[in-house]
């Protein structure tokens, strides 16, 4: 009984890193998201604002600008706004997730190296837990068959207590 409380002790253990490894790789994932969105957002503003730049120049160049060349560019300047607000967004979750990854042990300069440190940490511990798993199962097949064994000698002890007063 007590190897099979070591034994599902660590097998707990083990599956709580994995969460925790697999929580450090989650992070990881969205960080990158996040960098991603980051770089398209920023990309996207910066044609949006040679875009209205080049409205703008179009608009001095005429000496009465009409009003859908006024329309069009306040669109072009509210669309502009909405883009550098979408891009302050998302540098401060950015900002906030490389926080979290470095209160996690985890430098953002870095993330490859320790994207595979989490891969091999992880395989590691899935080898663990089934490991342990398979010698959980071992101990319970051992309890089945000591089991077995006792009620089989109970019986026999019984039998034989029942022949031996049937001898007199």
């Amino acid at each position: 009984v007590n190897g099979g409380n070591s034994a599902s002790q660590a097998l707990r253990a083990a599956q709580t890193q994995l969460k925790k490894l697999e929580g450090q790789q989650k992070s990881i994932a969205a960080h990158r998201g996040l960098e991603a969105s980051l770089s398209r957002t920023s990309n996207e503003l910066l044609q949006e604002r040679k875009e209205l730049q080049a409205m703008h120049a179009a608009m001095q160049a005429v000496e009465n600008p009409t009003a859908k060349m006024t329309r069009q560019l306040d669109r072009q300047l509210v669309a502009v706004k909405k883009l550098a607000e979408k891009q302050r967004s998302q540098r401060i979750a950015l900002r906030d997730s490389r926080a979290e990854l470095a209160a996690t042990g985890v430098e953002t300069g870095k993330l490859a190296q320790h994207e595979k440190q989490l891969a091999v940490a992880i395989e590691s511990a899935n080898r663990k837990i089934n490991q342990q798993q398979a010698q959980l199962g071992k101990l319970a097949q051992m309890q089945r068959i000591s089991g077995k064994l006792t009620r089989g000698g109970m019986l026999m002890t019984a039998h034989g207590a029942g022949a031996w007063a049937l001898k007199d």
